[in-house]
């Protein structure tokens, strides 16, 4: 019993790091500086100096709580060369599952790019 309840919160913390990302007017590529598989790392950046972060929350689908606007935090940012990076959360996977797919909530962060 044991080893199926750790294979379940592997899966859950395995799925629950899907990630997307999204170069704009930069020669970085997606995923060129890793994160394939829980994102792009902070570390060593600054918040709202080099990266944004929302989080988004959804309700059947449809848009019904967001930090910021995407468009938004790159303006934010002065940033002309940018990456989008979306993923699901922990907290997103949990909702989604506790409530049959009816909530779900994601994490959007963007990248101000030099190049």
């Amino acid at each position: 019993m044991k080893k199926i309840i750790y294979l379940v919160l592997v899966v859950i913390a395995i799925s629950s790091c899907t990630v997307q990302q999204h170069a704009v007017n930069t020669s970085v590529e997606p995923f060129q500086n890793g994160g394939k598989l829980f994102g792009e790392s902070t570390k060593g950046l600054k918040r709202n100096t080099d990266y944004k972060v929302s989080t988004t929350l959804y309700v059947l689908g449809i848009n019904l709580l967001s930090d910021k606007p995407t468009i938004e935090m790159v303006k934010d940012l002065g940033a002309e060369k940018y990456t989008i990076q979306t993923k699901a959360t922990v907290l997103g996977w949990v909702c989604m599952y506790a409530t049959g797919g009816i909530i779900n909530s994601t994490k959007t962060t963007v990248f101000k790019r030099s190049e």
